[in-house]
């Protein structure tokens, strides 16, 4: 069978993209930092939407506790690299897609190599961040980023020389997995108290929601078309998507106290 033209494969995409978005669109090259819940979903999402070049980092391979969220997750692909499945997914949305991969841990190194390629930056990474940030933000390259915890998900764009940056917006006090900011934010989290008072153990493991993890990554992928096409206005941080199961808003955080600060006062406000 012959693989279908792109603008075969695309053509439902016409109406609300014009020829020069199209072409915006095929030539930017999205830097996809973990292919976990939320980035894996993204890079479907983006290879349907039309992009054409990405690279994909992530190190792991999918696990049987993987199945509630990440879209690249089945019983056939446990066991499997991410990357791998990853490519196969996008390639097989689109023949003609440029996919590079890399099968390692996302580093201040590897930054340096990847960015080089990269227009736009998805970080979807849970480890190194602070590392992995500084050398997108050395790059000067749009990042979009968030936080997924239990049922929220928050997601926010860093342009370069406007808003805020990572640093500032995330904070330097960050408290995972402390009492106070799990009892403040239960509600929107949706967490049980038996997990919470794991948690305060340090006993709990990390839990997301597949529901809002999926929609982190299709307004994160709304976030990119934004970028590259500036047809609508960018949430850009301070200001930030929240999203639970009761609804989906625009929030604004103040700089340099850190978005979990911000949102453990909003909830005992």
């Amino acid at each position: 069978m012959m693989k279908p033209e792109y603008d075969q494969l695309f053509a439902r995409n016409r109406g609300f993209f014009s020829q020069e978005d199209i072409e915006k669109i095929r030539s930017t090259r999205l830097v996809l930092l973990g292919l976990g819940g939320t980035g894996g979903t993204a890079a479907v999402l983006l290879a349907r939407t039309g992009f054409e070049r990405f690279v994909l980092c992530d190190f792991d391979s999918f696990e049987v506790h993987n199945m509630n969220r990440q879209i690249g997750c089945s019983v056939d692909t446990i066991g499997q690299p991410k990357v791998t499945v990853y490519k196969d997914l996008v390639l097989n949305i689109n023949p003609h897609a440029e996919v590079k991969t890399y099968c390692e841990r996302a580093n201040q190194k590897l930054m340096e190599s990847i960015l080089e390629e990269g227009d736009i930056v998805l970080l979807c990474i849970d480890e190194d961040t602070y590392n992995v940030v500084r050398g997108v933000q050395k790059g000067r390259i749009p990042m979009i980023a968030g936080l997924n915890w239990g049922a929220m998900s928050i997601c926010t764009t860093f342009v370069p020389g406007q808003g805020c940056d990572y640093l500032e917006w995330i904070g330097f006090e960050f408290p995972w997995l402390t009492k106070r900011a799990w009892k403040a934010l239960r509600g929107d989290t949706g967490f049980t108290e038996e997990w919470l008072a794991d948690a305060v153990r340090g006993k709990a493991y990390p839990t997301t929601m597949g529901i809002t993890v999926w929609l982190w990554s299709a307004i994160a992928s709304a976030e990119v078309v934004k970028m590259v096409t500036g047809r609508w206005e960018v949430v850009m941080a301070p200001r930030y998507w929240y999203i639970t199961p009761g609804g989906i808003e625009i929030r604004e955080s103040a700089p340099y106290k850190g978005i979990v600060r911000c949102l453990i006062e909003e909830a005992r406000s």
